[in-house]
């Protein structure tokens, strides 16, 4: 299955295998006509560092700037998402307005609401060329909302996690009945984190060794509102690197984890290989 970002660099290399241009635009003339079309809502100073540390942006002619920053400013983007939104997929700047306008439509048919959509699309700007369609996107929305609830919490898991959009269905249950079931992490908890980037070994994983070691103890199902939760925040047990976790969480070295991690996917095979056995017979 294809990660989020290969999903994303594969499409975007359908659209940039055309021979591309080499560079003829100055950075004075960059500069000023951005800071024509945002009113001079940009700083300038703040457009020359950003060129600079991204030349590839002079590779685009100056037409093409000022019709998707036009565009975007009509489709209500505020000046101060226009840079960052172009700098994370300069691809944008090969696109009609057309283009630009239909790929927005589809999300905002989400009803996320509209502020929402642009914060999206401006961390993620490659969801504009999301080769789904809005049938597609509706029904995963749907999906996630039956553990979700609300729509507004769909938003923040894209937020956190957008590989949410592109996973197969059947890569995101296993990890949300984990979550509810076996670690019994309140949705509040999840929404908090980029959980769902995580592989489901990588949760099983990090969450049985806790459990192992006595750091991780599973709420009661019928919990009680008084006990003080001492287990580590989720975001403490995902969103940070094996060694991260390994010390400071675990209070371990990282070589007893990777050695756990070892032996434990032994563990799991086995366990897998005693189902799929016991299926046959």
């Amino acid at each position: 299955m294809l990660s989020f970002p290969a999903v994303v660099s594969r499409f975007s290399r359908f659209f940039l295998s055309g021979k591309q241009s080499l560079s003829s635009l100055a950075l004075p003339d960059l500069v000023k006509s951005i800071n024509s079309v945002t009113e001079g809502e940009i700083d300038r100073a703040v457009l020359h560092e950003t060129v600079k540390l991204n030349p590839n942006l002079l590779d685009y002619d100056l037409r093409s700037w000022q019709r998707v920053l036009q565009t975007l400013k009509n489709q209500g983007f505020p000046s101060y998402m226009l840079l960052p939104l172009i700098v994370n997929y300069p691809t944008i700047l090969h696109r009609t307005p057309e283009q630009i306008k239909l790929g927005l439509d589809k999300w905002h048919n989400c009803q996320f609401g509209e502020r929402n959509v642009m914060k999206l699309v401006t961390r993620y700007p490659m969801l504009l060329d999301i080769p789904n369609d809005e049938s597609f996107i509706m029904s995963r929305i749907a999906s996630l909302q039956e553990y979700a609830e609300t729509r507004k919490n769909v938003w923040t898991m894209f937020m956190n996690s957008p590989n949410l959009i592109t996973d197969k269905i059947q890569l995101i249950h296993p990890k949300i009945n984990y979550l509810q079931s076996t670690m019994r992490v309140h949705l509040s908890e999840v929404l908090k984190t980029e959980v769902f980037t995580r592989n489901l070994f990588t949760i099983r994983s990090r969450h049985v060794f806790l459990e192992r070691l006595g750091i991780y103890k599973a709420k009661s199902i019928k919990e009680d509102l008084e006990e003080i939760n001492k287990n580590p925040k989720l975001h403490q047990i995902m969103d940070t690197s094996d060694k991260t976790f390994a010390t400071k969480v675990a209070f371990a070295t990282l070589e007893e984890f990777e050695v756990f991690k070892e032996l434990y996917s032994r563990e799991v095979n086995e366990e897998d290989d005693l189902l799929n056995n016991n299926d046959e017979e």
